[in-house]
């Protein structure tokens, strides 16, 4: 039972993550809560300053 509660948390994650990198990548804005350099690492861009 451990490991499939432990399966459905991570797939609720994995899919916050990539609703917030798409979020990034067509907005080219970070959703608030985000690190920029986490996102802008996933889709392999440096993260504008300011």
């Amino acid at each position: 039972m451990y490991m499939v509660i432990l399966a459905l948390v991570f797939s609720v994650l994995q899919t916050c993550f990539q609703a917030a990198l798409y979020y990034y990548a067509c907005q080219s804005v970070v959703p608030p809560g985000w690190d920029s350099v986490v996102l802008a690492g996933a889709v392999g861009t440096a993260p504008s300053a300011g």
